[in-house]
């Protein structure tokens, strides 16, 4: 049941990219307008900025090493793509996985385990950008 779930989650949310894609383009362009504009036509913040872009691609496709996201969070994903079920387990650190670990599982299962690093930071910049923004609407008084 686990990979039927985790591909039926893919097919919705691919539905909802189609059947929404004028809204998705708007929130894009948007979000990339509002990049270029804190970015700046300074040749130094452009290159700052492509520095920083090419440290989270490179962030969000090495495999993760800290001891906790291998052992809690990816390695009970890992078992419940292989088995295809989730089963508690009565080891404390392993029994549940957080709700936000369940996102990895159609990466897992599809082989791919470095999309779900590259969802993390397109995940990071989405709340980045809504800090800049909510940052915009309360603006300078002086």
């Amino acid at each position: 049941m686990a990979r039927a779930g985790a591909w039926i989650v893919v097919a919705i949310a691919c539905a909802v990219l189609i059947f929404r894609r004028e809204q998705v383009l708007i929130a894009v362009r948007g979000s990339a307008e509002l990049f270029r504009s804190m970015i700046g036509p300074s040749k130094y913040s452009k290159a700052l900025f492509a520095v920083v872009a090419l440290s989270l691609f490179v962030y969000g496709i090495a495999p993760p090493r800290d001891g906790d996201v291998l052992r809690y969070h990816l390695a009970h994903i890992r078992q419940i793509a292989t088995e295809n079920s989730w089963a508690w387990l009565p080891d404390v650190h392993y029994a549940f996985p957080f709700a936000w670990s369940l996102n990895y599982l159609p990466f897992e299962i599809a082989g791919v385990p470095q999309g779900a690093g590259l969802l993390n930071v397109c995940l990071w910049l989405v709340v980045v950008l809504l800090i800049l923004e909510a940052g915009k609407s309360y603006g300078d008084d002086s």
